[in-house]
């Protein structure tokens, strides 16, 4: 597909959920006097322009990571502040991030032992794809 060339959507989509979820959507939905489909696309699109729920499905669908130092917490990582990261040898990684400070986005650079953090560079690397 080109590029210039906007994707056309159906409007229909399948979705598996828990069967319990299922339950009490419809129970929902009846309780309200709507159809499953209208309280879905309403939290749908409610959702996806909550950035609490944005910054929540994020962690949620990346992961989080807490990098250590001497057995402390040093910085807690999530990938949407994640900037870069370069290997300074086999056992130093040095990564930035960015940083909110009042209403203020700073960067951010520290370095992280792998020896301290054996899966650090593994999720790194998959935040840079």
């Amino acid at each position: 597909m080109k590029q210039d060339q906007e994707e056309s959507f159906s409007g229909r989509f399948q979705i598996r959920i828990y069967p319990e979820t299922h339950k009490v959507l419809s129970e929902y939905a009846r309780a309200v006097n709507g159809s499953m489909s209208g309280v879905i696309e309403l939290a749908l699109g409610h959702c996806l322009w909550d950035e609490e729920f944005r910054s929540y499905a994020d962690d949620y669908f990346n992961g989080t990571l807490i990098v250590v130092e001497n057995g402390m917490p040093k910085a807690h990582l999530v990938r949407r502040n994640f900037l870069s990261y370069v290997e300074i040898d086999l056992e130093t990684v040095n990564i930035s991030i960015r940083v909110l400070q009042g209403s203020v986005w700073k960067k951010w650079s520290f370095n992280a032992d792998l020896k301290q953090n054996p899966t650090l560079l593994e999720k790194l690397k998959s935040w840079s794809r």
